[in-house]
């Protein structure tokens, strides 16, 4: 059983199904990419995994606990974050100061403790200051910590909305369309942070994108969701062959 482990998953909204039954596996330190057409239940699938929406039925478990229909707070101190399609700054702050307020707001208990052991509130500042400055370098983006984050360039704003995401230390990362609006060398540098996170950090990835280019050169295997039907899934060579993958989503 991989480490994230979908049963039957399903969602329903009215009379209509927008995520159908969906079985999937995610092994521990896999970058899965998840593509399909617009509304074909990518998005909600994974509001259903991140506790944003509640699943009409099916199961989603997380490392042998089941875990479906918990809030998203209980499931964000279990080890999975997410990121949205639009991204969500406070603009009028610097970059520094949007990841020292994610870690106050999101930051794990150990975190908090050692926070709350420092002898002076200075001492406790640092350690926040110091942790934040950790997550701007390994998004790659701490060569701009004092830049105000409503005047950063779009791939920016997009790397440290994933910065402010790896405050709650996690192990799973569901990443909403992160190269949304990007150049291909901001793309380009997008992906290396991700296989960074991977290699280094060992958090498993699980990134919607539309991209084809970077999920195809990226990603270890590939789910096809279409109609809220997962429809293929494969290695990136299996799934650029599958006929039913190149009529709904490739184009012929």
């Amino acid at each position: 059983m991989g480490e994230l482990q979908l049963k039957k998953l399903r969602k329903e909204f009215g009379g209509l199904v927008a995520v159908n039954d969906i079985d999937l596996d995610i092994e521990a330190g896999e970058i899965r990419g998840l593509i399909g057409p617009n509304g074909s239940g990518k998005t909600t699938l994974f509001n259903l995994i991140s506790g944003f929406l509640p699943p009409t039925g099916g199961s989603v478990t997380w490392r042998g606990k089941n875990i479906t229909g918990q809030p998203t707070h209980k499931i964000v101190w279990q080890g999975i974050t997410r990121t949205f399609q639009l991204t969500k700054l406070l603009k009028d702050m610097t970059t520094l100061q949007n990841v020292v307020i994610a870690c106050y707001l999101h930051s794990e208990m150990g975190f908090f403790e050692r926070i709350f052991g420092a002898k002076s509130k200075g001492e406790a500042e640092d350690i926040i200051e110091k942790k934040a400055l950790d997550l701007l370098k390994l998004a790659g983006i701490d060569n701009i910590k004092d830049e105000l984050a409503g005047a950063l360039p779009h791939g920016y704003q997009r790397a440290l909305n994933i910065a402010m995401a790896l405050a709650t230390e996690p192990k799973l990362l569901l990443l909403d369309e992160p190269a949304t609006g990007m150049n291909p060398v901001e793309t380009e540098k997008l992906m290396r942070t991700i296989k960074l996170l991977r290699d280094e950090k060992g958090i498993t990835i699980f990134l919607v994108e539309h991209d084809m280019k970077a999920v195809m050169a990226n990603c270890d295997k590939i789910t096809v969701m279409n109609f809220g039907v997962k429809i293929a899934e494969g290695s990136p060579e299996e799934v650029s062959r599958n006929e039913e993958v190149i009529e709904a989503y490739l184009g012929r």
